[in-house]
C-alpha cells in the first residue's frame, strides 16, 4: 500500500491483506479471533486519514437499522486492517505513524508512505510490517524505514524502539 499524505486530504487505501472478503463486516482480520491478544491493527493509521473500523461499524448499523442494504464489496471498506501483536501495533508501529502525522499534519510537509506486509506461506497474519516515508517536498528530506516484526515482543528478536529525535522535519 502506497499513498501520498498531504495536510487535509485523506486517501484511499488498497492493500494485499490475505482474504478479508470471508471475513464480512464485522472488521476482524484474518488470524484475529475475538478475545484474542492480537490487535485490530491499521495499516494506514486513522491518524492518517485510514479508515476507522469503529466508524465503518456504526455506519453499516445505521443503514441496516434504516432498511437499507450494504452492497457486496463492502468488505472492501475493511481491508485497512491486519491482525497484530499488541507490542507491534504500539508502541512499534504507533510511533512511526504520529511521527509521520506530525511531519505532514504539524509541519506541513508531503510524504509518500509505504506499508509492505511480509507473509510466511499460507499465514493470514503478517509476520513483518515494513514502513517507509519518504518527503517529497522542501528540505531537509526525511526518510523513515522501519521494518517491524510482529510477534508478540518484538525487543526479543532485536528490534529497538523507533528513535523519533532522529527525524528533522524542518
Amino acid at each position: 500500500m502506497t499513498v501520498t499524505l498531504r495536510d487535509g486530504e485523506t486517501v484511499p487505501v488498497s492493500t494485499n491483506t490475505r482474504d478479508m472478503a470471508k471475513w464480512g463486516f464485522n472488521g476482524i482480520p484474518p488470524g484475529k479471533q475475538v478475545g484474542d491478544q492480537r490487535n485490530r491493527g491499521h495499516i494506514l493509521g486513522a491518524q492518517l486519514g485510514g479508515t476507522n473500523h469503529e466508524d465503518l461499524q456504526a455506519q453499516d448499523n445505521q443503514t441496516l437499522k434504516d432498511g437499507g442494504t450494504l452492497p457486496a464489496d463492502r468488505w472492501k471498506d475493511y481491508e485497512n486492517f491486519v491482525a497484530l501483536e499488541r507490542n507491534a501495533n504500539a508502541p512499534m508501529m504507533k510511533q512511526v505513524e504520529d511521527e509521520v502525522a506530525n511531519g505532514v499534519f504539524n509541519e506541513g510537509r508531503e510524504v509518500q508512505y509505504t506499508v509492505d506486509l511480509t507473509y510466511d506461506d499460507s499465514s493470514e497474519v503478517p509476520s513483518n510490517v515494513n514502513i517507509n516515508a519518504q518527503t517529497i517536498d522542501g528540505d531537509p528530506p526525511v526518510s523513515i524505514n522501519e521494518s517491524i516484526p510482529n510477534v508478540p515482543r518484538p525487543d526479543e528478536s532485536g528490534y529497538t524502539l523507533f528513535d523519533r529525535s532522529s527525524v528533522n522535519w524542518s
